[in-house]
């Protein structure tokens, strides 16, 4: 993994990386793998513009993953949230205002975390209202943590099993 100069113009609804994802990799994987082909047994996760990332290709390729684990969001939700900020910013508060104008067809099932201590506090908290009013059924963590790889690390294991409950019931198997 390379900290590219370009990573919120990469990261953010950005054609290449979804195309890879969902029209090179996942059919790869299913050639290798027994994996399950329908959109409740296929999940992307992402942190902070990972989590917008993830959000964004669930949402230009609808029915292809029916489940999302989103931590720390970095969800540009009002022009507030980015003011001041790397102005890169607004072309992510653009990118997420197009989709609450067009949300579309909302994963159903969604993990969603932030650290109490972080900027992006509020702006999690509001995507999760949206989704909710869309349709998802949403666990919503509050860590007392801020924005870390530890914190995104010390939910993975409740993000897994809300979003995967069928296999989180029967011991992972």
């Amino acid at each position: 993994l390379t900290q590219s100069p370009a990573r919120m113009r990469e990261y953010v609804d950005a054609p290449r990386p979804a195309a890879f994802l969902c029209d090179e990799l996942l059919p790869a994987l299913h050639a290798r793998y027994p994996l399950r082909d329908d959109a409740s047994g296929r999940a992307l996760m992402g942190a902070s513009l990972g989590a917008v990332a993830s959000l964004t290709a669930a949402w230009r390729r609808p029915g292809l993953f029916g489940r999302l684990l989103l931590k720390s969001g970095s969800f540009m939700v009002t022009e507030a949230s980015f003011h001041g900020r790397d102005p890169l910013f607004a072309h992510i508060h653009g990118v997420i205002a197009a989709f609450r104008r067009n949300p579309g067809e909302v994963p159903p099932r969604i993990f969603v975390s932030c650290g109490l201590y972080e900027g992006l506090i509020d702006q999690n908290r509001a995507m999760v209202a949206f989704l909710r009013e869309h349709g998802a059924d949403v666990l919503f963590v509050e860590a007392l943590d801020g924005h870390h790889w530890q914190n995104w690390r010390d939910q993975l294991r409740v993000g897994l099993a809300w979003v995967f409950p069928e296999t989180a019931a029967d011991g992972g198997q």
